[in-house]
C-alpha cells in the first residue's frame, strides 16, 4: 500500500471514530510523537489517549482537511472528531496532526492546538501538497 492509500486508509479510521484502530494500524513502534512540541513516545500517547478515548460512548469522527507531500511522505489534517460521554457530555478536540511515513507506517508526529495550531495553518501547513480532503469533501 503506498503513503497516499495509507493516509486515506488512516483518515477513513478516524472518521468512522476508531482512532485506536487507525494508531494500532499505522503508528510504528519506534514513532516519535510530540504534542505542541512535548515528546512523547508511542507507549505514553497512547497511555493518556486511552484515559481519554475509552470513556467515551461514541467517537463521531471528522477530518475536516488533509494534504499529503507523497514525495516527502508527509501529511497534515485538521481532527475535529467529537467525543460523547455516557453524561451526555460532548467534547470536540481541534487539532492538526502532521506525520512523516516510512515503510507503510508513521514514524513522527506532530500535533499542534491552539497557538501553534494557528501559526501552522498561517505558515501553510495545507499548502505542501496533494489536497485530499477540504472540509470533508474527497478530492479526486
Amino acid at each position: 500500500m503506498g503513503v497516499e492509500d495509507a493516509v486515506r486508509d488512516q483518515i477513513q479510521l478516524l472518521n468512522q471514530g476508531d482512532p485506536f484502530g487507525a494508531f494500532d494500524r499505522y503508528f510504528d513502534d519506534a514513532c516519535v510523537m510530540f504534542d505542541n512540541d512535548h515528546l512523547f513516545g508511542k507507549v505514553e500517547c497512547r497511555a493518556k489517549q486511552e484515559r481519554f478515548i475509552s470513556r467515551a460512548r461514541s467517537v463521531d469522527g471528522h477530518v475536516s482537511r488533509c494534504s499529503l507531500d507523497a514525495e516527502n511522505k508527509t501529511c497534515a489534517f485538521r481532527n475535529q472528531s467529537t467525543f460523547v460521554y455516557e453524561s451526555g457530555i460532548r467534547h470536540q478536540i481541534d487539532g492538526i496532526h502532521w506525520q512523516r511515513w516510512s515503510s507503510g507506517k508513521i514514524v513522527e508526529e506532530r500535533y499542534y492546538r491552539v497557538n501553534l495550531m494557528a501559526q501552522k495553518i498561517a505558515e501553510g501547513i495545507f499548502d505542501r501538497g496533494k489536497e485530499l480532503i477540504d472540509d470533508s469533501r474527497e478530492i479526486g
